[in-house]
């Protein structure tokens, strides 16, 4: 009797914590995950299924410590399934414990678990330890299964930039666009890989692509302007027709751009007479200010703009092209479209809602977008034109390969003592912050732009 009361105890035990196990389980896939660890709780849960599904919910609470903790206890063990070993290297890598993540993906390749995402994710520990080579075999051999993540197509493929093989990354982006037609950062790294390969039209083709599949990439550019009139009238067009025959006079080197009837003869004269804007625009002969090659003055309600550029590098006084020349004048009356937009971020500074970071970063943003409709504008209008007239144009002066995101963009700029920093973090100091101590009684705080 006693021995026969001992079985059903062990098998009422057993169910018992199949069914804690199969309840908790269906509370996690329902994203139950507090209600999910309670069940478990109880002693009969303690077992390597158990602690899986309860690392599981605590990782889904933002708690890889404790996730580590609970599949440490069994993740040495025989029966505990090979999941639990990934998993914990997961939350190793997410720690940036590298050295510990790389060890339990180890074991997870010897126990031949999820092979594509297993390769990637040990590439990554071996690359943020300071192992190219090791992160780029990795990254390699897991391109061979259908789990390899799309993101480690793009982190192989700019390691083997990095490491002057332009063509494999080529080859490598064109799989991962047969997988994801609309990758927009696929097409621009492999943009970079065709003009490292030299192979000119198909780089273009890749960089049209961005903007055709994101029109994002545009910057808020739009071709519509071409297939309306000219949208200023007569005065404003003797105005605009004035300050490009000075502009002319003084930069005479971008004629062989600027001809009349042409697209782009047309988008100048159309900003010089207030088109797109807040007002008209002047032309400056005058040097721009801190020895940048162009700046301008943005036009508002009650004053008209200044724009300028040099003809010369004014650290090797060598003269600038015609092509970077007239690119300097374009981004600038792109530039100016911001004018609207710069006091709204300055009023958010002053009134505290944005700190000096923030204003360098919302600043600086409305740059970038400017750098994208430039280019998109290269694509459109500067880059066919050119190509009829036999003049060889080159996208770095276009912006041509700005990155798909702005954040990308920005973690760029990491030497304060440079641009943005030194351009709109120094507006901040000389103009906003004094603002905000005068109007502290108003709670005000503020941030603007450089002219």
């Amino acid at each position: 009797m006693g021995l026969l009361v001992s079985v059903l105890v062990v098998v009422h035990s057993a169910c018992a914590g199949e069914y804690d196990e199969t309840a908790a389980r269906d509370l996690l896939n329902k994203g139950f995950l507090e209600q999910c660890i309670e069940t478990l709780d109880g002693a009969r849960a303690k077992t390597p299924s158990a602690a899986l599904i309860r690392a599981k919910a605590l990782i889904g609470l933002g708690d890889r410590r404790g996730a580590i903790t609970e599949l440490s206890n069994f993740v040495e063990i025989e029966e505990t399934p090979v999941e639990a070993q990934f998993i914990r290297g997961r939350c190793y890598y997410e720690l940036a414990q590298y050295a510990n993540a790389l060890a339990d993906f180890d074991a997870s390749l010897e126990r031949c678990h999820d092979l594509g995402v297993t390769r990637y994710y040990r590439g990554l520990c071996s690359l943020y330890l300071g192992d190219q080579a090791g992160a780029i075999k990795d990254l390699q051999a897991g391109t061979g299964h259908a789990t390899f993540p799309d993101e480690g197509y793009l982190v192989l493929s700019t390691l083997f930039l990095q490491t002057q093989r332009p063509n494999e990354a080529s080859q490598l982006l064109t799989t991962l666009i047969e997988r994801a037609p609309d990758s927009v950062q696929a097409y621009y790294y492999r943009a970079i890989a065709r003009r490292m390969c030299a192979q000119r039209e198909l780089m273009l083709a890749d960089l049209r692509k961005l903007v055709e599949i994101d029109a994002g990439q545009a910057g808020g550019y739009s071709t519509t302007w071409r297939e309306q009139p000219v949208q200023i009238d007569a005065a404003a067009r003797r105005h605009a027709e004035t300050q490009l025959q000075n502009l002319l006079k003084d930069r005479p080197a971008v004629a062989p751009f600027v001809i009349e009837g042409t697209d782009i003869y047309r988008f100048i004269l159309e900003h010089f007479g207030g088109r797109f804007l807040e007002n008209r625009m002047l032309w400056d002969p005058s040097a721009p200010a801190d020895g940048v090659l162009a700046d301008h003055v943005p036009p508002r309600k009650e004053f008209p703009g200044r724009i300028r550029f040099l003809a010369t590098d004014p650290k090797t006084t060598a003269a600038l092209s015609a092509e970077s020349q007239i690119a300097h004048l374009l981004f600038e009356l792109f530039n100016a479209e911001n004018a609207s937009s710069h006091p709204q971020i300055a009023d958010r500074a002053r009134r505290h809602l944005l700190t000096r970071d923030g204003f360098v970063y919302e600043t600086a943003k409305l740059e970038y977008e400017a750098c994208l409709r430039l280019r998109a504008f290269y694509l459109d209008v500067v880059e066919p034109w050119s190509k009829r007239q036999g003049i060889l144009t080159t996208p770095d002066h276009w912006f041509g390969f700005e990155p798909p995101a702005f954040d990308q963009r920005f973690r760029q700029f990491q030497d304060r003592t440079q641009y943005p920093w030194s351009n709109y973090g120094a507006y901040y100091d000389a103009k906003i912050s004094v603002e905000q101590n005068v109007k502290q009684g108003e709670g005000a705080g503020g941030e603007g732009i450089v002219p």
